[in-house]
């Protein structure tokens, strides 16, 4: 009785024993499983080393590259916050942030290079245009003293024309004044010398009084006629001295007065001419 129960104790032991070796494989492999799975649960790290560097490289301004420098800089903090989460593997993400603060430095260094590069092309600028107003002022000032040289130039050039041209006139008003004086000279002699002879023939055939008569109608014909030629030529000299201004009018003065006086002193000489052959 003893022995059967024992029996059937040993053999529920075995059993048991059996059921528990059994188990604990199951747990073993479970756990290596669950231990492999967690191994395989790591996410990938979502970073692209060529993302803030294309951005350095592209950008030409100062502050485009202060845009990136910000990128750069909250790149690093991502990743700083994805160490020690168990969920990415923390050799990559150590490199991730070795290289991201690399970048960072990088685009520090364009941001700085940019800006001095901006100030020198402001300077340069700045130069390059005072030069440019210095030229443009240098520029105008002497095409300012060129014009004024040639104003004064052609000034000058009108004046000597005019003082050639009233020059020319007044040489043609006493050219034309000694001109008529002769002519009228020439005439005054030719009749006095036809009343001369024609009053030696009158005497000669007895016709001297209606002989007088004549000659003197025609003496006074020929000074009127002189004093109208005189006339129109003074009126043609005064057109003339009004066209030149008063520059020649003490020439004209005295040209008009030896006329004058060379008409007065024909006259006189005709009159004494009638006088003697009336006595």
């Amino acid at each position: 009785m003893a022995t059967s129960v024992r029996g059937a104790g040993t053999g529920m032991t075995a059993s048991n024993l059996g059921q528990a070796a059994v188990s604990n494989a199951n747990r073993s492999a479970g756990g290596m499983r669950s231990g492999s799975s967690n191994k395989t649960k790591k996410k990938a790290l979502n970073y692209n080393p060529r993302e803030i560097s294309s951005q350095i490289v592209r950008a030409s301004k100062a502050r485009s590259a202060s845009v990136v420098l910000v990128r750069a800089k909250s790149k690093v903090g991502v990743l700083a916050r994805c160490l020690g989460t168990g969920q990415y593997n923390d050799g990559e993400v150590r490199a991730a942030i070795a290289h991201a603060k690399r970048v960072v430095r990088c685009a520090q260094l364009k941001v700085n290079n940019l800006k001095e590069e901006e100030r020198l092309k402001k300077r340069n600028d700045k130069e390059q245009e005072v030069g440019r107003k210095q030229k443009k002022n240098e520029l105008k000032r002497r095409t300012y003293q060129k014009e004024q040289a040639l104003r004064t130039k052609i000034a000058l050039k009108e004046t000597q024309q005019v003082l050639k041209e009233k020059t020319r006139k007044q040489e043609l008003m006493q050219k034309r004044r000694l001109h008529r004086n002769e002519e009228n000279g020439k005439l005054i002699e030719a009749d006095m010398k036809y009343l001369e002879e024609q009053s030696n023939a009158g005497a000669n055939t007895g016709a001297y009084a209606g002989g007088v008569t004549m000659d003197l109608s025609m003496e006074a014909m020929i000074l009127s006629e002189i004093r109208l030629s005189e006339h129109a030529l003074e009126l043609l000299e005064q057109q003339a001295v009004q066209d030149m201004g008063g520059a020649a009018a003490d020439g004209v003065s005295s040209a008009d007065a030896g006329a004058s006086q060379m008409s007065s002193a024909a006259g006189a000489a005709s009159v004494g001419a009638s006088v003697d052959l009336m006595l």
